[in-house]
């Protein structure tokens, strides 16, 4: 496991090309798990698309430094004691286990996201240009 930052994954200042699962943690707060074969350009394709992207955006510049955590499928064995052969089902039981705010699919019971992370009163990274980062 790949222990990093939002800010060092979306700069690529980081290698993440043996790593297929992500988990997006603000302390003890985990926000998404996903997946994808270039982890780098997904984060970048949250911004500006998804609920995760405008989290991140919201809470700008401080979720730059919140942790990322990259896993190999070997890593993903480690974590939940198990035997993965597939990316897909990696990632549904790391869903199911850890239950991310921002998921939706395979996760009923989701916790609700902490109302420091959202205000619908303003207007999301207002101000901030995506050039600043």
């Amino acid at each position: 496991m790949l222990k990093t930052t939002i800010g060092e994954v979306y700069h690529c200042k980081v290698d993440c090309r043996f790593h297929c699962i992500y988990m997006i943690r603000d302390e003890d707060v985990i926000m998404y798990v996903g997946q994808s074969v270039d982890i780098q350009k997904r984060l970048q394709a949250h911004i500006g698309f998804d609920r995760v992207g405008e989290v991140i955006c919201y809470s700008l510049p401080q979720s730059l430094g919140w942790t990322m955590e990259l896993y190999s499928l070997n890593d993903c064995d480690a974590l939940l004691n198990d035997c993965y052969l597939d990316v897909d089902s990696a990632e549904f039981d790391i869903i199911v286990h850890f239950k991310p705010c921002l998921n939706e699919l395979y996760n009923r019971d989701k916790p609700i996201l902490p109302e420091r992370y959202y205000d619908s009163k303003k207007i999301v990274n207002a101000g901030i240009r995506q050039s600043e980062w």
